[in-house]
């Protein structure tokens, strides 16, 4: 199968010889391959082409075995058949696939082409892994985001994935939120980019801050974005409260200091007095976010000074990041006295009693005087302030004190103080003699509806001066009172008054109660039960006349009628037992609330019977609401014996 040479040479009388060579080729030589388009990676699950020919004209039918290295990796077809009149018409083609795999490593396939006087030729191929991590491509990820607003950044993966990828999206700080928090890409939009919008809260802090966004997933190369938030909060405000408007030489005060929302990691309040001779401590205070919105104490401290004259000061509060403020506080010279008309006063409840009230001394500006009370509410004062000026220092002003009665029996003591900027405090003390009176009240029997009954009320000790004690009915609208109030004076005090208790007829047949209330200023209360029997089922007796011997065969009568008025309409039935002889002309009788002492007249008859022997029998009258009476008869036989 080698190629050959032949040499070919020209001779001839007087010619001048020549020779030529020339190489035989051998058609039974392994034939070359050429390999076109032949990729350099496939992805896994998917297929691509490349072609081959050969390179010279065979002698004979070359077939070229198509091979691959890797099992994951087929070849179709697997074997190429070239002719001497197809060798060089065109090449032909072969496909290679990628199958899936369980692992997530890239890897490759050698692909060998070879046959019987065939130059094998071989070529490698990239699988690459459809299970490998998937890239993310974040494009217009914001560099800062303001409190209270939102912004957009747009995600999508750098490659093509074998399968669906979820990407989930975090932020690292829980006042941005991230919406949708997951993205799903598919093999068919994982080039497509998907939206993220970021979203600061309003927080109550003064800070910025930064927020990290995660974006992370199954078979993804997880990235991270920070984002700077832009705190839009003004200056944390101020909170002062219980500043005092003056202070006396020589005394401090107190009052409270707390921010009005959070600062940021820490805020400091300076604080400074205008007056040399006002000091404030501390002269700082320092807040934290967790500590702003508790109160903390200051105190003002004013000192002696040389000159007579009243001062004012201003403190000013400051800070970075704090609003700044400012209070007025007046620096009285020395406290003045207060003079007063009376240290004590002794009042009965119910009663005022007065004392006056002007200052030792000219102020050098104006002064107000604040009276409180302690020990009894019931004592009160009025007006609860004087303001004295320098120029009505020394004119008397009037307090009236009030002494209001209570429930108690006891005296009471209460005490006036008086005191204010600039004034040194004084006092009154009060005594109150408890002067509520007891009632000495008699027994009510019990009343019938239509009655009245009588009790008698005195009172209990004497009086100071004048009472009255009030009537008032309550439980049965039925029962009245006359009179409706009493008055004692200082010398009747201890005679029984008397008062009257009527029970009106009433509708139904139920027996009633009530009560009467005995009440009045400085009067210890008290209280009459009453009882009303009904009178509608009331029995009531019955008046009736004699009846005379009767003869058989003749007649005689006898009356009837009520011996009290009834609450309602009567029936009396009649009935005769003992002699079926003697009869009566009515069986029943009725009587009003109007006609009940009306008599009505009976008539009682004997009739003649065959014996010769005397009668007897009684005439029985009953009735609802009424009490049973009997009449007795007596009839004589007119047999000759």
């Amino acid at each position: 199968s080698d190629d050959e040479f032949a040499l070919i040479t020209f001779s001839g009388s007087q010619i001048r010889g020549e020779s030529e060579s020339v190489r035989i080729v051998d058609d039974d030589a392994d034939a070359g391959l050429s390999i076109s388009s032949f990729p350099s990676s496939l992805n896994e699950g998917s297929s691509q082409t490349f072609r081959v020919r050969l390179n010279r004209k065979p002698s004979a039918n070359r077939t070229v075995n198509v091979s691959s290295s890797n099992p994951d990796v087929t070849v179709s077809p697997s074997s190429l058949v070239f002719t001497p009149w197809n060798w060089n018409s065109g090449s032909q083609s072969v496909t290679l696939t990628s199958a899936h795999d369980a692992d997530s490593d890239e890897g490759f396939a050698l692909i060998a082409l070879s046959g019987n006087q065939i130059r094998g030729e071989s070529q490698s191929v990239r699988i690459v892994d459809d299970d490998a991590d998937a890239g993310l491509s974040i494009s217009s990820f914001p560099s800062s985001l303001n409190e209270g607003s939102s912004k957009i950044f747009s995600v999508r993966l750098s490659r093509k994935p074998g399968a669906n990828r979820t990407v989930n999206v975090s932020s690292g700080n829980s006042d941005v939120t991230v919406s949708p928090s997951s993205l799903v890409f598919t093999p068919l939009n994982w080039n497509i980019s998907q939206t993220v919008t970021l979203t600061a809260a309003q927080d109550d802090d003064r800070d910025d801050e930064l927020a990290l966004i995660a974006l992370s997933g199954n078979q993804i190369r997880g990235e991270s974005e920070s984002i700077r938030i832009v705190d839009d909060d003004a200056d944390a405000g101020l909170s002062i409260s219980s500043f005092p408007s003056s202070l006396n030489e020589g005394s401090s005060k107190t009052f409270s200091v707390r921010l009005s929302g959070k600062p940021g990691a820490s805020g400091t309040v300076n604080m400074s007095s205008s007056n040399p001779d006002v000091t404030v401590s501390p002269s700082s205070l320092t807040f934290t976010s967790s500590n702003s919105s508790r109160d903390q104490s200051v105190t003002l401290r004013a000192a002696q000074d040389a000159d007579r004259e009243d001062e004012l000061a201003v403190i000013a509060f400051s800070g970075d990041q704090i609003s700044s403020a400012s209070r007025l506080i007046e620096v009285y010279e020395s406290s003045i006295r207060v003079n007063l008309s009376k240290s004590s006063l002794v009042l009965d409840e119910g009663e005022s009693g007065t004392f006056t009230v002007q200052l030792a001394a000219q102020p050098g500006n104006a002064r107000k005087v604040t009276l409180a009370v302690t020990g009894n509410d019931d004592v009160t004062v009025s007006p609860d302030s004087l303001d004295f000026t320098a120029s009505n220092w020394n004119t008397a002003q009037t307090v009236t004190v009030r002494a209001g009665r209570d429930a108690d029996k006891a005296d009471d003591t209460a005490a006036i103080y008086l005191m204010g900027d600039g004034i040194a405090a004084g006092s009154v003390s009060v005594t109150v003699h408890d002067d509520d009176i007891g009632l000495t009240l008699s027994d009510l029997d019990d009343l019938t509806e239509g009655g009245s009954k009588t009790f008698t009320v005195k009172l209990a000790a004497q009086p100071r001066k004048a009472r009255t004690v009030t009537l008032a009915v309550t439980g049965d609208a039925d029962v009245t009172v006359s009179p409706a109030s009493l008055d004692f004076t200082t010398t009747d005090w201890s005679a029984a008054q008397i008062v009257t208790v009527s029970a009106a007829q009433d509708a139904d047949k139920v027996d009633d109660t009530a009560a009467i209330s005995l009440t009045g200023e400085g009067i210890t209360s008290g209280s009459v039960s009453v009882n009303v029997e009904d009178d509608e089922d009331a029995a009531v007796g019955l008046v009736l006349s004699d009846l005379d011997n009767l003869t058989e065969g003749g007649s005689k009568t006898f009356t009837v009628q009520l011996a009290a008025q009834p609450g309602n309409d009567r029936k009396v039935t009649l009935a005769i037992t003992g002699d079926a002889d003697v009869t009566i002309d009515k069986a029943s009788l009725d009587f009003t609330t109007t006609d009940w002492d009306t008599a009505q007249t009976v008539t009682v008859s004997a009739a003649d019977d065959t014996d010769k022997a005397d009668d007897t029998a009684t005439i029985n009258l009953t009735g609802d609401g009424i009490t049973t009476g009997s009449v007795s008869v007596t009839v004589f036989d007119d047999e000759d014996p």
